[in-house]
């Protein structure tokens, strides 16, 4: 704040006068600006000792002030002088503490400015960590398997579920998408989480019988059968051995007596047992919510030229609670302790002619997971995700491929690429 005083002569007339009483109620106007300013910063123990300070300057120069203009009206023109001298000073002494005070208050200003920044990155912060935290939340009460797949059941993300013998990992919530056939690992909805074995050799030959079913009677028995074919009629049992149906005896006992009712059930221990696992769970729970975990996004890989893999840099952090990406190699995704990991990861690339392929191989040789898409008249997006265990300062990278006869990059953009990383537990 700058206040603009007239400038007084000599001889001191009764215009200069005036403009000494104008000069004056533009000082106390100013100063009550400046109170209503400190009003609204609501200020600390410094800026209540600058007022304490332009009050006592105010009550001195308002002294001086009245002094000089009763001597004007009595004194000699020397005597005049001294007193305008006098006010001059108290003018600038004025003028030098509302300078002082304005500038504490922008240095308020720019503290609350700090503090507000300071305030919204803890919040950012918390916000991040509760998101890791449910999404873990949900990871736990849907990894189960729901048995073999069927197009009426719904299935939720990280369900698992069987078709022609390989089990797959649900990617998102869906109803009656049916999992990729194999060699194709992944699609839209599903990605492979464990192929089918080969086929075992064929045993030997082994005898038996096939028990066909009951009869009334003997007369209702077929005229023929396979070896080992079998019927029960009243409890005796009818077996095909070639030529005829031979009678191999009574298969059913005798109905036995009524036994004693039993004691009631104790089911201390069965208690005793139901809470210890809930201890454990509730470990293992906690162990989850403060294990190791890692979200990164990406805006660029190694260039992906024709048929020659390309690693992705993982550059845009999200949360890392164990430093797993390095400044000096952000393609490097390095494992802080021993345990079993969850890894995914989701890529987009451009579309076009031949495949697009995506893998993670551990340190620099062991691939770990495979997919494979064909290129389309869209994006092609690429999806992995693979539990897997790590040693400690072991390390993985995602690596894409493509074979369009061109040069290309990965699709930033909508959330991708995005990885995600955290630690389920220790026992391989």
């Amino acid at each position: 704040m700058a206040l603009e005083l007239h400038n007084t002569e000599n001889p001191i007339s009764n215009s200069e006068r005036l403009k000494i009483n104008e000069n004056w109620q533009r000082i106390i106007s100013g100063y009550s600006h400046l109170q209503m300013q400190i009003k609204v910063l609501a200020g600390g123990a410094e800026v209540d000792e600058i007022i304490t300070r332009l009050n006592e300057a105010i009550d001195n120069a308002n002294t001086a002030v009245q002094q000089a203009i009763d001597a004007n009206n009595t004194a000699t023109q020397e005597a005049i002088e001294a007193n305008n001298t006098a006010l001059q000073t108290a003018l600038e002494t004025v003028s030098q503490t509302l300078v002082q005070m304005n500038e504490a208050i922008t240095n308020a200003n720019v503290a609350t400015t700090e503090a507000n920044a300071a305030k919204q990155g803890a919040l950012d912060a918390t916000s991040q960590a509760q998101t890791a935290i449910n999404t873990m939340q949900s990871l736990i009460n849907n990894m189960r398997h729901q048995g073999v797949w069927s197009n009426t059941t719904q299935y939720y993300k990280n369900n698992m579920a069987t078709l022609n013998g390989s089990t797959f990992i649900a990617l998102q919530d869906n109803l009656g998408k049916v999992p990729p056939t194999l060699p194709t690992q992944s699609n839209t909805y599903w990605s492979l989480f464990a192929e089918q074995g080969a086929k075992g050799d064929k045993g030997d030959t082994g005898t038996g019988i096939n028990v066909k079913g009951s009869l009334a009677s003997t007369e209702e028995l077929p005229t023929s059968g396979e070896i080992g074919d079998a019927y029960l009629i009243q409890g005796f049992l009818y077996v095909w051995e070639g030529e005829s149906w031979e009678n191999a005896g009574n298969i059913q006992g005798p109905k036995g007596d009524k036994g004693e009712p039993g004691k009631d059930a104790d089911l201390t221990e069965i208690n005793q047992k139901v809470d210890e696992l809930k201890t454990e769970v509730n470990g293992h729970l906690d162990g989850i919510k403060y294990a190791p975990k890692a979200s990164y996004s990406a805006t660029k890989s190694e260039p992906l030229i024709h048929e020659t893999w390309g690693k992705v840099l993982w550059d845009v952090k999200f949360i890392d609670t164990s430093n797993f990406v390095e400044g000096t190699s952000p393609t490097k995704i390095k494992i802080p302790e021993s345990g079993m990991y969850l890894v995914t990861a989701n890529v987009n690339l451009p579309s076009g002619e031949g495949v697009r392929n995506m893998q993670i191989i551990k340190n620099g040789t062991e691939s770990i997971a495979y997919t494979s898409n064909l290129g389309t008249y869209v994006n092609v997006r690429c999806s992995i995700s693979t539990l897997h265990y790590f040693n400690a300062n072991e390390y993985f990278e995602v690596l894409v491929y493509q074979d369009s006869n061109k040069t290309v990059q990965i699709i930033p953009g909508n959330g991708l690429p995005n990885l995600s990383i955290a630690k389920l537990g220790d026992i391989p």
